[in-house]
């Protein structure tokens, strides 16, 4: 009796056949996890006090995530810490050392680095001004043993990317004038690091919220005197000397309420209308040297509240020098 060959006749549908029944077995082979992948880079980062999971992933031969089950850690070499079967780690202090993860076949090897915080260090809000080059965003993390943490791995969150971005290498990129906050957590913690960012003022007449106008190099000869027109509005102004001058020039107004905020000529006013910024050399005219100073005059966004105090846009209810851990953030 002769069969039919595979060559004539029903070639095809044999071809047909073999690659249906090589289909199921082609795509199950291809779900199957082959490695197992800790942290960044074979390195986990942690920050918590408290009891936290190591992340561990499986992946295909394809690169994408499978499910993981039986998975068991031990601890290798290296400082001395507090690890679970089911990979759980506490960290109290800084530690470095080498695990081991294993999930059937599977195993793989990485670094565990402890690095516990307890809070954030209150800093002055970033200034940034439209136009300037980036500046570091620096959070200001602090260990356990009050040392500063300086390798962070958790999350920054620009509130308003419309005012300020915030790059992969960590550098913070004025976009608009406004007022904005950064996000952050990391471990137990989150904090806020506030910016303002501002844009250039050619005069002082008609400011807008989050204009900054600059006399860096303002001279003046003895008994010479400046005048700026102020729109209403809430002002911060400074006149600082120049370090080479012989002498400070004077800052003045009127219609304008001022409070001092600082050493030397520092105020925080608000105009009224007709308000003026003067400037003045309180030598006598035609005697003594120029004076030099640099004037900066900032307008502000300051919305009043209900007892016509001017508020800003974000704020945070926690005042002391230190954030702890866990912080919760109120915005407005």
């Amino acid at each position: 009796m002769r069969h039919p060959s595979p060559g004539r006749g029903h070639g095809p549908a044999w071809r047909t056949l073999a690659m249906l029944a090589a289909i199921p077995v082609a795509t199950a082979c291809d779900r199957e996890p082959v490695r197992l992948v800790a942290g960044v880079r074979d390195t986990v980062v942690v920050h918590a006090l408290r009891s936290t999971p190591l992340p561990v992933r499986a992946l295909d031969p394809r690169g994408r995530p499978r499910a993981l089950e039986g998975v068991r850690f031990a601890w290798l070499s290296g400082d001395r810490v507090a690890i679970s079967d089911s990979g759980r780690v506490t960290c109290e202090r800084p530690a470095e050392a080498r695990v081991q993860v294993r999930a059937g076949t599977l195993a793989s090897t990485f670094v565990l680095r402890c690095r516990p915080i307890r809070g954030f260090r209150r800093l002055d809000d970033v200034q940034l001004t439209v136009g300037d080059p980036p500046q570091p965003f620096v959070v200001g993390a602090i260990g356990v043993d009050g040392a500063d943490v300086t390798q962070l791995h958790g999350s920054a969150v620009v509130a308003d990317t419309a005012v300020a971005r915030l790059d992969a290498a960590g550098m913070l990129h004025a976009v608009g004038r406004g007022n904005t906050a950064v996000m952050v957590e990391a471990g137990d913690c989150r904090m806020l690091r506030f910016i303002d960012v501002w844009e250039r003022a050619d005069s002082t007449r008609a400011m807008r919220p989050y204009e900054v106008f600059e006399q860096r190099a303002l001279r003046l000869a003895a008994g010479e005197l400046r005048r700026w027109p102020l729109s209403p509005g809430i002002y911060t102004m400074e006149l600082q000397p120049d370090s080479r001058s012989p002498g400070a020039l004077e800052l003045l107004h009127h219609q304008v309420n001022c409070t001092r905020t600082g050493e030397g000529q520092r105020y925080y006013c608000a105009a009224l209308p007709n308000a003026m910024l003067v400037v003045r050399h309180p030598g006598p005219a035609g005697r003594g040297a120029d004076r030099v100073a640099r004037l900066t005059v900032r307008r502000l966004y300051a919305p009043l509240d209900d007892r016509g105090t001017p508020v800003r846009r974000w704020t945070s209810t926690h005042a002391s020098n230190l954030y702890r851990c866990p912080l919760e953030g109120v915005f407005r």
